[in-house]
């Protein structure tokens, strides 16, 4: 990033500071010889070198420098800022001898960087309201100081404090933190709160914790920040174990190395943290099973909870783990305590209570801290006329009630008292109670009245302020204003929500639930809005904006946070209500629609928003009234599912990028793109209806296997990297760190019916079993095969885990131990490549490279009758239909075969279509079609019936499909390819027989071989993988003539005549065609000879002779009006001939091969000279210079060379610059330039005579350039590619920021340059800022800057003209904007 006058003072500044503390530090030695000072001067030379590597680093690369950290100049200019103002401090605290505290301040500059993005839990830490007083429960508080000091070899490490409702643990474990704290200990504390279990808070717990411990101890600090500084998939990952281990234990374990001194994580209320499955992983840690825990010697934990069965089953009997009961305990042991407490609360009544009252009272509680608490407070705080503290008393005392009933009986006192008799404030009161209990996460008295004032009928009028106060005992935050309110113990919240329990104060919250449901969309009507937190600039990602975090949370309300995250909730827990339904309706109208969807993407939650959508689309199902709003609501979720990743990415695009190419016929298309007319236009080639391509994953490695899990959320993948990553198939994230286990390739994965496990099999023998939420390893890898294991499925109850392997054999393994049950299952003659599992779980079906299919008792392990014979090759692929009742599977011979389960017989003739090896198949969940994925790049849909495909073959895919899942709904299909891609398909009924015009135009030719231009440069004529040789006219991009058809294999070189009336061809059929230029019809039979593919032809000046070169190593000669061969033929090449030119003066002919030379022949077959000699590996293409003076060469060697054509020599330097193989060449008819084209994707411009390059390279293709040509007025140049497009450009001046071949529609103002499309669909500048976002399913036929003409000639086009970007972005809805820019 090219730095402004301003940043580079600042730098130069900044480098000043640095230069000062040098020499102040080397001047001044009395320093030195103090002790302390040789670790601080470590300190400091590091923050120095860190200072000085950052301004190296700008000052060399300060024109591509565009992060320190993140992708943000914002964040650059922050941390330039940050370094000068702690160096300054640095230079004031070291000369008054401060030094400490800045050098702390130092490193929690860069360590704070490291924490950021490490989740954490707002509000789970410790309070001091609910400490024990002084003189109470000593003994047990004194027993667990005691076993936190003691730091014995047999000393468990591990403390459970269980109890029932109201012993007083979460007091106790208060108290201890506190205790801690206040003699320095270094400690955490992470309460669990039932009421905020939507926040998912189990998720954040050790993250949360080791924040806080890194916040408290600066050792652990640093070894966090050490841990997670270059490790970002570490910082990520959803594995509870490495979380432990690495983000606690690790660090602990380096603090104790500095300093013996014990730490304390106490996780409080761990029962209040959802129900069993939300802490089975972290009992798992606790509980350190199988036995392999291990923890530092001085930390110790201490867990609290209510003694449920998960906990006590994990937690008892565990070596490590001292379990104290507080219900053990006799209620006499503990009544001093609770005489003390009580004696403590009632003090200001002492002229009325004695010792006898307060003993009464603690035997009463019954060992309840929370009843003793309500009764002080029930007796002192009277307020009826004629009632005395006594009466109270005698009140509270009477009757046998004991444990949770005698905590009722005290909630019905209090609330009797509280509660009025009218049935309207009964009214009030439950609704207001109702309101809090149906929050999903606590809300405080504002963000309650905000949302009540939007309730419908007269509950909105309802003060908040006059219910709750009064109920200050029961509930928490009543007296601030923006404190949460809660109720004040988890058993009041049981309590009023069960009816047999509170009776006549029983709050019904379904009751209230519609209530909540209406305020909040009204919350959002009212509060959304557009660019809500103030981005400045569309050109940076989300991540780059500093203070994000700080301004959604000044710009986003409590209660706007939470309506927009939970309306849907609570819509779908109502019974269905018209005016409710209307309010929705008016709310998918209205572009508050759009800014729900900003405000959720920049809470980092936009995947709420699908199951919100879920949510209301189901509520409003059976309503045809509102059938109009059932299809916006899919709309919007199609929208999310297309847009999620680049509206995650940066928010501003949601408007920029991805509102402008949403199909013109999709509802949120029609309501809200002429109201955000700044935008990118699109004036030709867009699309009418959402494409079957939902969306793309991409991978950095070829991905082998796909599975779906059973709730259809989740995408989980094996790759060749061997790793195994989840998905978000909703949104498109991927959802954590990769699970590393294997040391092969992953080829196969299952998941779990119940969707909690993966299991894997991978190249190296072994399968892992993997739990889904957390990532971790599920037990030991399963081993017994001995060889690769190819595929695994899953038994439908989970229990066990069936495997095909290389060695041949089939194993059933016991998902629990891990063991293998039985003997192999052998009969397989050949690597066993697939299995399934039948839906009763009874059979098994196995594919092999025997060719054969066979079914198994899952039972016995028996074959069940003769293997299933009829495919030609290795069966790839078997699955089992829903029913149970065939089989289908598929093979390398590129069919599709059904068998009935019953007999093995075929069903019908095998399904036929692909032209390549059918890799995968896939049966849909209600047995009605097949999908299959093939090495020919396509996915198609059969109708198990008739074996007929359903529409057309599925598209996009640039490597083999290796392969396909169905989703459970079957409303998607999922592939894996070796191009590295995850692609999900719409599969939705009809769709899925059909494909949108225009995208299906876009996908329907093949890879682009050879191009030629005309004479006068009015024609061009390509050559394609697809046989056909096609004609166009170069200005208008319109084929001329229909197809020239004839050969029967790939077209690999074309040729025109010089009087622009023939064309020659070559092909892999090992032909050459001469063609008719004007009628396209073929002249005569085609000219045979060579052995091999023909690969390159060349035409002679005078248009007599055609030149060919072949992968049989020779050159043939052929007469063009005989229509026959000449008599030479040219050998000496050691390999295939790539290339051949002939000189402009028709006397020698130059050709490249795949031996690395280059050679010089005359016409009539005699070598001239040795070969050329330099270039390093295969020699794709020569050219010949107009004056025959020098020779051009392009090679796999990356380097384009320049060969004097007499004596051979190189003439100058290499051009290097392109990092994938020189694939073509040309040289222009003035001689100046020479342009290349790679399978790096570019282009190249060269100036002839230098051997420097002209401009920037030509960006645009988005697949291998196989050829390319220069029009005759050296102006343009035009490019085939693989991606199936040809496309024109102009190279005689800069390229404008322009999509488009209208020169009107150019990027205004023209500050965004050197732009190009990369390969993840953003179209970025030379500095890498955002410019907007291009859907993949565009990228091989859009415009690119510099581009006159692309073909296909539907191509993509952007009007720019009117383009609010950047630091206009907000005005993109004004419809003049770019008038202001």
């Amino acid at each position: 990033m090219i730095f402004d006058q301003a940043e580079d003072i600042a730098v130069s500044s900044l480098l000043a500071k640095v230069s000062d503390i040098y020499c102040f530090m080397l001047k001044d030695d009395a320093l030195a010889r103090i002790p302390s000072m040789p670790t601080l001067y470590g300190k400091i030379a590091r923050q120095t070198l860190e200072c000085a590597d950052f301004i190296v680093h700008y000052s060399e690369a300060k024109s591509v420098w565009i992060k320190l950290g993140k992708h943000i100049l914002n964040e650059t200019n922050a941390m330039i800022k940050s370094y000068s103002n702690v160096l300054d401090h640095l230079m004031e605290q070291f000369r008054g001898g401060m030094v400490h505290d800045t050098v702390a301040i130092v490193h929690c500059i860069t360590e704070d960087k490291d924490f950021r993005d490490m989740v954490y839990a707002d509000g789970a830490g410790r309070g001091t309201s609910k400490c024990c007083l002084p003189g109470t429960r000593e003994n047990i508080l004194s027993d667990i100081k005691d076993w936190i000091d003691n730091t014995g070899e047999r000393v468990p490490q591990v403390l459970w404090l269980s109890g029932t409702t109201g012993k007083g643990k979460s007091t106790i474990a208060l108290t201890i933190a506190n205790w801690f704290d206040e003699r320095g200990g270094s400690g955490a504390y992470f309460c669990f709160d039932r009421t905020r279990n939507a926040e998912r808070r189990h998720e954040k717990l050790f993250t949360t914790i080791a924040r806080d411990l890194a916040d408290r101890d600066p050792i652990i600090r640093r070894a966090l920040a050490c841990v997670v500084r270059d490790d970002d998939e570490l910082r990520h990952t959803r594995d509870i174990t490495k979380q432990w281990e690495k983000f606690v234990l690790a660090p602990v374990d380096a603090a104790l190395k500095a300093v013996n001194a014990p730490v304390l994580v106490i996780i409080d209320s761990l029962d209040e943290s959802g129900d069993a499955r939300s802490r089975k992983h972290i009992l798992r840690v606790l509980a350190g099973k199988p036995d392999t825990f291990s923890l530092p010697a001085n930390i110790r934990v201490v867990v609290t909870s209510r003694p449920l069965e998960d906990i006590r089953r994990s937690l008892c009997d565990t070596p490590h783990v001292r379990h104290v009961s507080l219900d053990v305990i006799p209620p006499a042991s503990t009544e001093g305590d609770i005489q003390l407490y009580i004696t403590a609360k009632l003090e200001c009544l002492s002229d009325i209570f004695h010792d006898t009252h307060f003993q009464t009272l603690a035997r009463k509680s019954d060992g309840l801290f929370e009843w003793a608490r309500l009764a002080c407070e029930y007796i002192k705080d009277t307020n009826k006329a004629g009632v005395e503290p006594m009466d109270r008393f005698d009140e509270v005392t009477t009757g046998s009630k004991t444990g949770t009933r005698l905590l009722d009986d005290m909630y019905v006192r209090i609330l009797a008292e509280i509660m009025p008799q009218d049935k309207k404030a009964i009214a009030r009161v439950s609704s207001v109670m109702g309101q809090i209990l149906a929050s999903l996460e606590p809300l405080s008295m504002a963000s309650l009245t905000a949302m009540r004032l939007q309730f419908p009928g007269e509950a909105r009028d309802y003060k908040m302020e006059r219910v709750i106060i009064p109920l200050k005992l029961l509930f928490t935050g009543t007296t601030d204003s923006h404190s949460p309110i809660r109720p004040r113990h988890a058993s009041f919240y049981d309590f009023l929500t069960d009816k047999s329990r509170s009776g006549k104060f029983f709050v019904d919250v379904s009751l209230v639930t519609i209530d909540v449901a209406f305020a909040s969309i009204r919350v959002m009507k009212a509060g959304l809005y557009f660019n809500i937190c103030s981005l400045e600039s569309s050109y940076f990602p989300n991540s780059a904006v500093p203070d994000l975090e700080e301004r959604v949370k000044k710009s986003i309300s409590a209660e706007l946070s939470y309506s927009s995250r939970f309306w849907g909730t609570h819509v779908r827990a109502t019974f269905f209500n018209s005016s409710l339904a209307e309010e929705i309706t008016s709310f998918f109208d209205k572009e508050c629609l759009l800014f729900w969807l900003e405000a959720l993407a920049l809470m980092k939650d936009l995947s709420s928003s699908m199951r919100t959508l879920s949510s209301v689309a189901d509520w409003l199902t059976g309503h045809a009234k509102y059938r109009d709003t059932i299809d916006a609501v899919r709309d919007t979720q199609r929208f999310v599912r297309t847009f999620a990743p680049v509206i995650l990415h940066s928010t501003p695009h949601l408007y920029l990028s991805a509102l402008p190419f949403a199909p013109t016929q999709s509802t949120i298309f029609k309501k809200f793109a002429t109201k955000f007319l700044c935008t990118p236009r699109v004036v030709a080639g867009h699309v009418v209806k959402w494409p079957l391509m939902e969306k793309i994953l991409h991978e950095n490695t070829p991905v082998n296997t796909v599975a779906i899990s059973p709730g259809g959320r989740h995408i989980v993948c094996g790759l060749d990297d061997e790793t195994v990553q989840v998905w978000d198939m909703e949104i498109g994230e991927a959802l954590g760190s990769r699970l590393r286990g294997h040391t092969g390739r992953v080829r196969s994965v299952a998941i779990s019916p119940d969707g909690t496990f993966i299991v894997s099999g991978s190249d190296y023998r072994i399968i892992q079993v993997w739990d889904m939420e957390t990532g971790e390893t599920l037990g030991a890898p399963l081993q017994g095969h001995t060889d690769r294991v190819r595929s695994v499925a899953i038994s439908p109850d989970g229990k066990y885990i069936v495997s095909g392997s290389a060695d041949m054999t089939i194993r059933l393994w016991d998902r629990q131990t891990g063991r293998a049950l039985d003997a192999p299952l052998q009969g397989h003659t050949g690597t066993v490549l697939s299995v399934a599992i039948s839906p009763d779980g009874n059979r098994i079906a196995s594919g092999s490279d025997d060719m054969t299919v066979r079914l198994w008792d899952m039972k016995t392990g028996k074959a069940l009758g003769a293997p299933l014979q009829g495919h030609a090759g290795p069966v790839l692929s078997v699955a089992i239909s829903p029913d149970g009742k065939f089989v289908v599977s598929v093979s390398s011979d590129e069919t599709v075969r059904r068998w009935d389960m019953e007999t093995g017989r075929a069903l019908g003739a095998p399904f036929q279509g692909h032209t390549g090896q059918v890799l995968s198949v896939a049966i849909s969940p209600d047995g009605r079609f097949i999908v299959s994925g093939s090495s020919d790049e396509t996915i198609r849909v059969w109708d198990v019936e008739t074996g007929k495909t359903l529409g057309v073959p599925l598209l996009g895919h640039t490597g083999m499909v290796r392969s396909v899942a169905i989703s459970p709904d079957r409303k998607h299909i999922v592939s894996g390819s070796s191009d590295a891609t995850i692609r999900v398909w719409d599969a939705e009924p009809g769709e899925v027989l059909g494909v949108p015009q225009a995208f299906q135009r876009r996908t329907a030719s093949e890879q682009v071989l050879s191009i030629a231009i005309s004479p006068g440069g009015r024609h061009i004529v390509s050559g394609s993988a697809d046989m056909m040789i096609r004609v166009w006219d170069a200005e208008t991009g319109e084929a001329l003539v229909a197809p020239l058809q004839g050969h029967t294999d790939r077209v690999r070189s074309v040729a025109i005549s010089p009087d622009g009336n023939r064309i020659a061809s070559g092909s892999d059929d090992m032909t050459i065609r001469l063609w008719d230029m004007k009628t396209g019809e073929a002249l005569d039979a085609p000219l045979q000879g060579h052995t091999g593919p023909v690969l390159s032809v060349a035409i002679s000046p005078d248009g007599k002779l055609v030149v060919t070169g072949s992968s049989d190593k020779t050159i043939r000669l052929w007469d063009m009006e005989a229509e026959r061969a000449c008599s030479a033929l040219l050998q000496g090449h050691t390999d295939r001939v790539l290339s051949v030119a002939v000189s402009p003066d028709g006397r020698f002919i130059v050709s490249g091969s795949s031996d690395k030379t280059i050679r010089r022949w005359d016409m009539t077959g005699k070598a001239l000279g040795v070969p050329f000699l330099g270039h390093t590996d295969q020699v794709w293409s020569v050219t010949i210079s107009p004056d025959g003076g020098r020779i051009v060469s392009g090679s796999s060697d990356k380097t384009i060379r320049v060969w004097d054509v007499v004596t051979g020599e190189a003439l100058g330097a290499p051009l290097q610059g392109h990092i994938g193989r020189v694939l073509s060449v040309a040289i222009s008819l003035d001689g100046k330039h020479i342009v290349s084209v790679s399978d790096d994707m570019t282009i190249r411009v060269w100036d002839a005579e230098t051997g420097k390059v002209v401009c920037a390279p030509l960006r645009g293709h988005t697949d291998y350039i196989r050829c390319i040509a220069i029009f005759p007025d050296g102006n343009r140049v035009i490019s085939g590619s693989d991606d199936k497009t040809i496309r024109v450009w102009d190279i005689s001046q800069p390229f404008a920021t322009t999509f488009s071949s209208n020169s009107t529609h150019t990027l205004c103002p023209p500050s965004f340059s050197h732009s190009h499309l990369s390969a993840l669909g953003w179209v970025l500048d030379h500095e890498g800022r955002l410019l907007l976002w291009i859907p993949i399913h565009f990228h091989p036929v859009v415009y690119a800057p510099g581009n006159t003409l692309v073909i296909p000639d539907d191509a993509l086009q952007l009007d720019l003209s009117h383009f609010a970007h950047g630091n206009s972005w907000n005005k993109c809805s004004e419809q003049e904007a770019v008038l202001s820019l």
